[in-house]
């Protein structure tokens, strides 16, 4: 009989211990107690330092205090529900949520001292024959959105650099080369699934839940998680263009084509222009702006290049080439430091 007390009060002893806290840090402590434990990266864990790597900005490697990766909608409910039940009130809800983990200042998708809720693992893309519309997990990267939609023959508006997640570009605009045809790449979203603060899952289209809709175009994550953006694609076609390299002696011609550019009608919409002051000695000793243009329709002699063809390049690389290849191509390496000014340039009324 004492023996079978000892057994019975040694299990019941372990098992206490194993449903104690691990860390001490009560949200973390609250997901592997509700059977999400499998998900959740600790600072002690191999794969943690790995996932904070991925941030493509050093500014943007805060170490919160666990990482959770959920693998489906149904997950990320069940997170948000656990996390949702540690809080104490408003302002006591520590969260980040993590999409492709491209913005480069702290906070934009992670935490220093709370859970970051890494979507990294929702990163499937489906595409729909009947219905033309490619299904984007909200961890998903533009290279392999691309990729996905390229073996369909189709295309999708997104990012200019593959490296940029789906998640942050679409709800937050979303401005591509197609933005002249096409708008913004949330014009290009009929669709979203969404997870809620309280844990429900909604979709959110012109019909059903159309107010969220509206406001997810462009409002960031701050109405819930998309866990998947349901997107109206198009037949892929090889775009015509590539970038010039021009000196800063230039500057006030790239300006006056900047302001060209601007007013040109809508018949020159598959024209894109995009141009970037760069200094990367690795290139050049100098800053040297780097004009990018493109038509999306694959012309080689658009007219609306005509201000910008005619400054003095100190090299071109121009020619055919499919959004996929021009994705990768494009991704700015994360070891650059980078300023990002803005000037927005409107028509003459």
């Amino acid at each position: 009989m004492w023996k079978t007390l000892a057994i019975t009060f040694l299990i019941s002893s372990l098992a206490t211990a194993l449903a104690s806290p691990r860390t001490g840090l009560v949200p973390c402590d609250a997901l592997a107690e509700n059977d999400l434990g499998e998900l959740v990266l600790l600072a002690t864990d191999s794969g943690y330092e790995e996932r904070l790597q991925t941030y493509w900005s050093v500014s943007a490697r805060l170490k919160p205090w666990c990482i959770v990766q959920p693998r489906t909608t149904d997950e990320v409910s069940k997170v948000l529900k656990t996390l949702l039940a540690t809080g104490s009130g408003a302002g006591s809800w520590h969260i980040a949520v993590r999409g492709g983990g491209h913005n480069h200042w702290a906070g934009s998708s992670n935490i220093a001292n709370g859970v970051t809720i890494d979507l990294g693992l929702l990163n499937r893309t489906d595409y729909n024959e009947a219905t033309n519309i490619a299904s984007v997990g909200g961890g998903s990267l533009w290279n392999s959105a691309y990729e996905a939609a390229a073996e369909h023959g189709v295309s999708l508006v997104g990012s200019r650099a593959g490296g940029v997640g789906v998640g942050g570009f679409l709800l937050g605009g979303g401005n591509s080369y197609y933005t002249g045809q096409r708008g913004f790449g949330c014009d290009n979203v009929v669709n979203y699934e969404v997870v809620l603060p309280d844990g429900r899952i909604v979709n959110a289209n012109a019909t059903s839940n159309e107010d969220l809709y509206r406001a997810l175009k462009g409002g960031g994550s701050n109405f819930g998680i998309v866990t998947r953006f349901d997107l109206e694609a198009f037949p892929a076609k090889d775009l015509y263009g590539g970038s010039r390299t021009i000196t800063t002696n230039y500057t006030d011609e790239i300006l006056d084509a900047v302001v060209s550019f601007a007013n040109h009608d809508e018949s020159e919409a598959a024209d894109s222009f995009t141009p970037t002051f760069i200094y990367n000695t690795a290139i050049s000793p100098d800053v040297i702006i780097d004009a990018s243009i493109f038509n999306v329709e694959g012309a080689r002699n658009s007219t609306g290049f005509n201000r910008i063809s005619s400054i003095p390049a100190v090299s071109e690389d121009l020619g055919s080439r499919n959004l996929v290849t021009i994705a990768a191509a494009s991704t700015v390496d994360g070891t650059s430091r980078q300023a990002n000014p803005h000037l927005q340039i409107l028509p003459a009324p």
